[in-house]
C-alpha cells in the first residue's frame, strides 16, 4: 500500500505507472492516415516557406499583401481535401470493430484447443496402445 501525504494508506492506482496503450489501427486506415498526414504537412511548410519569402522581399507592400492573400487562399484550397479525408479516417477509426474469437476457438481441430479434444486424443492413444 502507498501512504498519503497525512500518513493513511492510500489504494494505489492501476494505471499509474503504465504508459496508456497505444491505439491499434487496421492496416489501410493507418497506411491512409500516415498518407493524409504526410501531405498536409507538406501543404503546411510549403505555404511556411513561400510566406517568409514574401514577407523578406522587398517589392511593394500592396503587391505583398495581395501575394500572400493568394498564397493563403491557395493553402486553404489545398489543405480542404486532405483535411476532409482526415475527418473521414477519423471517422472509421472511430467505428467499433468486430470482436475477434480467441484463438483457441478459431481452430477447434488444434491439439489443446479444448478439454474434448485432449480427452479423445487420450482415449485414442489407449485404444491403440491396447
Amino acid at each position: 500500500m502507498l501512504l498519503s501525504v497525512a500518513g493513511r494508506k492510500k489504494a494505489p492506482n492501476p494505471g499509474q505507472g503504465r504508459a496508456p496503450e497505444p491505439p491499434f489501427y487496421s492496416d489501410h486506415l493507418l497506411s491512409a492516415l500516415q498518407s493524409a498526414l504526410a501531405c498536409l504537412a507538406d501543404v503546411d511548410v510549403r505555404y511556411e516557406i513561400e510566406r517568409d519569402y514574401l514577407e523578406e522581399w522587398s517589392g511593394p507592400d500592396e503587391v505583398k499583401q495581395r501575394l500572400i492573400a493568394m498564397l493563403e487562399a491557395g493553402r486553404r484550397r489545398d489543405r480542404e481535401p486532405i483535411v476532409q479525408q482526415l475527418t473521414w479516417l477519423e471517422e472509421q477509426i472511430g467505428k467499433p470493430r468486430p470482436a475477434h474469437r480467441p484463438e483457441s476457438m478459431r481452430h477447434e481441430r488444434q491439439v489443446g484447443s479444448n478439454k474434448n479434444e485432449l480427452g479423445r486424443r487420450n482415449e485414442l492413444g489407449r485404444r491403440s496402445a491396447a
